[in-house]
């Protein structure tokens, strides 16, 4: 039998921004956060999964915004407790506190992957809802933190990601010219 080599484990469906490209806005379900218990219940199957058949990524996020719950620190160090494989975290970025990110850092979480789509804050302001200069300020002083905290691990991986819509086509190339030196 084939097991997974990924594993999504969604901490919350709950999201602090309306998207206009998210398939969340079709959802008709309630909005919750995983129970601590269930999520660790969740980590220690998995964790049976990597012991007999290798390491599985774990992706702590789907539809959700992960750092909207308020345990998602203690939900991502749980799985190394489990010592399941690479930790792979997508996040919009505007609620990256200096703190939130400094708690990421020593997690260790292994790839962080920032939602921003636009060097445009209007666009920006369009497509996530969202103020610009506060997800990209958040990102850039992780980034800071980041190399500061390169002896001690922190982040592997850094990313940004783009979702390619008619507003922000145009300036796809300048997107990754601004990010390519950074991330």
């Amino acid at each position: 039998m084939n097991f997974p080599k990924r594993v999504t484990l969604e901490l919350t469906n709950h999201c602090n921004l309306h998207c206009v490209f998210c398939p969340r806005r079709f959802m008709e379900k309630d909005t919750g956060f995983m129970d601590l218990t269930l999520a660790r219940s969740l980590m220690a199957e998995m964790g049976r999964w990597a012991r007999e058949h290798g390491p599985v990524t774990v992706v702590p996020f789907f539809r959700g915004e992960s750092l909207t719950h308020p345990h998602w620190d203690i939900l991502l160090a749980t799985l190394h407790e489990f010592n399941l494989g690479p930790i792979q975290l997508a996040t919009n970025a505007s609620l990256l506190t200096e703190e939130r990110a400094r708690r990421l850092l020593e997690i260790g979480v292994d790839t962080l992957s920032f939602s921003m789509d636009t060097l445009d804050p209007d666009v920006y302001r369009t497509l996530r809802s969202s103020d610009y200069a506060t997800s990209l300020g958040n990102v850039l002083r992780f980034l800071e933190m980041r190399t500061a905290h390169r002896e001690g691990g922190g982040c592997r991986v850094v990313q940004v990601s783009a979702v390619e819509v008619e507003s922000n086509s145009e300036e796809m190339d300048a997107f990754v010219d601004f990010w390519s030196g950074l991330v």
